[in-house]
């Protein structure tokens, strides 16, 4: 069972790529210049956790979305840093 945060990104990666490539092209077309199968194309563009990671990747880089990644990446580094350093709140109990 995948994290849910996982499945999500996955998720929102295949419907990113999904929209981008039926703007172009067939699943067909696509899975021939990917080189995968028609089903691994609708399995990613579904979010599925059983499609490698490079294959996603693969994709991002074959529709010209290597850049958007790249900079969502980044964004996620910072936000990683600015919660590393972020204090909790410490409330004051005032049941005496």
């Amino acid at each position: 069972m995948m994290h849910n945060s996982i499945d999500l990104l996955l998720k929102q990666w295949g419907t990113l790529i999904q929209s981008c490539r039926a703007e172009r092209e067939s699943q067909s077309q696509f899975a021939k210049r990917l080189g995968v199968g028609r089903s691994t194309v609708s399995a990613l563009e579904n979010g599925s956790a059983q499609v490698a990671v490079g294959t996603y990747l693969q994709a991002m880089l074959v529709l010209g979305l290597a850049g958007s990644f790249g900079d969502w990446l980044s964004q996620q580094e910072q936000d990683q840093q600015r919660q590393r350093f972020r204090h909790p709140v410490q409330r004051l109990d005032n049941d005496f």
